[in-house]
Order: C-alpha cells, then structure tokens, then sequence
C-alpha cells in the first residue's frame, strides 16, 4: 500500500485547501495510507478529512518572519522522515518550494502543484520565485490546472508537468426548474485586490441604472472589506450590496440566485466558478490568466466571459442574464455537464495515473 503525505496550509476557506481535502479523501477511500500535516491549525476546520487520514498540527509558537519560515521547512523534514513516505504531495508555491528543500537527500517523491497564476512574483516574493525556478526541476512531477501555466515555465519543469483540473464535488445539488430564483447576483471569495470587486460594484451599480430591483450578495472575508463598503456609498449603491462575511452553506444561497458573477484579475481554477457551473447557475466570469474559465466555459453556450477590467462587458452579461430567462435557462442546463467531466473519480483517476503509478 501507498503511503502519501499532503502538506496543506489549513482545512478551511482557501481553494487549493479544499481540492487538497477532495483529493486525499478520494486516494484514501480507494486504499491508499495517507497523512496530511497542516501547517495552520488556528482556523476552523471547514473541510472534513476521512477519520481515517491521520492529520498532524504544525505548532508555530507565534513565530513570525525568517523563524517561522524555517521552523515550519524544519517540521516539514522532521515528518517526511519520520513517516517513510513513498510519495508527499504539496500545493501552492512557498510550500512546494520548501517542501521539495525538506526533501532533500530522503527517499520520498515530492509531486508540487501549482494552483494559481506563477508570474504574481509580488503574490510569492522573490525569494520563493527563484526558489521555483531552481527546485521544481528536482520534483518528481509539477501538476498544473491548465494548459496556459505548463506553457509559462522553462522546459526543464515544463517536461515533468502534467495538467490535471480541480474537481467538482459530487454531493453538489443542482437547480431545478420550478426553484424560485431571487433578483440576486452572487460572488464569493477572498476580499482581496486579485478578485477585482471594485469592478463588480461599479459595473452592478451601472445595471442598477438599468434595471431595478435587484442586489448584490457578496460572500467572503479579506482585508479590502471597509474600501469595498466606502465605494458602495459613493455609488449610492450601499443598500443593494450585501456583504454576507464567510458562510458555511453559500451553495445555498448561490443556487437561488440570478446568475454568479467573479470579475478577478487572474485565476487559477475558481472554485467558485467551477461549483456554481456544476449546480446548473448562470455563471459570468472573466477571461482571466491562467485560462482556468476559459477551459470550463465556452462564452454563450454554458456561462459567458468577458474580457479582464472591461466594465461595459460584465454590465452587458448581467443585463443579458437578468433579462432573457430562456437564454438563462440554457446556460445552466449545458454548465451541469462539467459535473461528470470534471468529477473526482476522474480527476483522481487522472492523480493515479499520470502521477502515483
């Protein structure tokens, strides 16, 4: 039997996180021994592991900086070692780039996966963009969400690359016909600079000129909250954006809605785009970087696209959403296909075949 690590930030909120808790859950299920040590135990545990997955805590004793950095390199060494592992998966740039230094001179395969857009340096730092530049080369595999990312890297990690997209999670329920829908668009994620929300509030504030009667609900926590509220006000909007902070059951409330709308910069896979597709919603999003929506949505035909920072573009697919239900409709009885195409059995059958044989 197979024995796997996964080295994971959290088990909450973060989507790479979430694929990470799919994914280990699956190889558990089909008889592989695996563990997962997680490097911050601070958050509630959003996402359930199997009981059968031994877990273990990084205890960081408040270190900050250099020290935790190399205190959290070390625990990494201390567990790869002491567990004699065959394979230790991680996900995202800082800990593949420690985890694969960690490794150093033991036995494990390290298999990294990149899950957002590698040319942010100013989302990594530049110590940890060399870092990947000189290491991935010494993985035994880099897996990565799109076609775009394996493109992007010098052909010594471009070779041991291996494109494998996010899963859908089975137990999504999808929309029905009769289900009454709510004069409501819906967002969900990080309340930061890459999911461009100042752009969704200026182009929902131009719909509302429009076409009335109908608010925005926007789900997530981050540190842009109070800016995003102060511009509601501005745009005297302030009382049709909801700010709803982080909820367990937001697929609840997604599936009820109007259309989901993300405006983000860059993207890896979004998670949320991927799940509301799955439930059958009407789905906008950006034609952003890494051309993780572009490989999910064929614009006009399962959800529609639009071009990064264009304004006038989301404000013309909201109204087009909102006001030709039929064309609505359509939408999200093609996008619930992306469920079987994208399912974890697959997803992990991809994992097993191209990465774990």
């Amino acid at each position: 039997m197979e024995k796997i690590l996964f080295i994971n930030h959290s088990l909450s909120n973060g989507g790479s996180e979430r694929v990470m808790t799919l994914l280990a859950n699956e190889l558990s299920i089909r008889g592989y021994d695996v563990e997962m040590l997680i490097q911050n135990n601070s958050n509630s545990e959003t996402y359930k592991l199997n009981k059968n997955i031994k877990r273990y805590y990084f205890e960081s004793q408040n270190l900050s900086g250099k020290r935790y950095v190399i205190k959290w390199l070390v625990e990494i060494r201390k567990t790869i070692k002491n567990g004699r592992y065959d394979s230790v998966i991680s996900f995202m740039m800082a800990n593949n780039v420690l985890t694969i230094l960690a490794n150093w001179g033991l036995k494990s395969q390290v298999i990294v996966s990149e899950r957002c857009d590698p040319r942010r340096v100013e989302d990594y730092g530049r110590v940890f963009k060399y870092g990947e530049q000189f290491l991935y080369p010494f993985a035994k595999t880099v897996v990565v969400q799109t076609p775009d990312v394996k493109e992007y890297y010098k052909n010594s990690i471009r070779k041991k690359s291996v494109v494998i997209p996010n899963p859908v999670n089975s137990d999504l329920k999808e929309c029905t016909l009769d289900e009454k829908k709510r004069k409501v668009f819906v967002t969900a994620g990080r309340l930061c600079e890459q999911k461009n929300y100042p752009m969704l509030i200026r182009a929902f504030a131009l719909f509302c000129r429009k076409i009335d009667g109908y608010e925005l609900e926007i789900y997530g926590q981050g540190p842009l909250r109070h800016s995003l509220e102060v511009l509601c006000q501005k745009l005297e909007i302030a009382d049709r954006v909801k700010f709803k902070g982080y909820v367990d059951d937001v697929n609840d409330y997604m599936r009820s809605a109007t259309a989901v709308v993300m405006a983000s910069n860059y993207e890896g896979i979004s998670n949320t785009m991927i799940e509301s597709l799955a439930m059958g919603i009407p789905t906008i999003c950006t034609d952003c970087p890494v051309g993780g929506a572009r490989m999910m949505i064929e614009s006009g035909v399962n959800g529609l696209l639009v071009p990064v920072g264009d304004e006038d573009a989301l404000v013309e697919a909201m109204i087009k959403v909102a006001s030709d239900n039929e064309f609505a409709t359509s939408l999200g009885k093609e996008a619930v296909k992306i469920k079987e195409t994208y399912s974890m059995k697959k997803i992990a059958d991809m994992w097993e075949k191209n990465i774990l044989d």
